[in-house]
């Protein structure tokens, strides 16, 4: 299944607005959006590193 931001941006929404946990540090969520940048074929080489 193809990565989207709208998973990630209701997660951000609900801690925003009703401060509901959001659990990830800034540097594993600026990795899934690498993630999700990169084509399905990438995804595995990207884990590998």
């Amino acid at each position: 299944m193809p990565g989207t931001y709208l998973n990630l941006f209701g997660a951000v929404h609900q801690t925003i607005r009703h401060g509901a946990p959001y659990p990830v540090l800034a540097a594993e969520l600026l990795e899934q959006l690498t993630l999700l940048e990169l084509p399905a074929a990438s995804i595995a080489d990207f884990s590998a590193s």
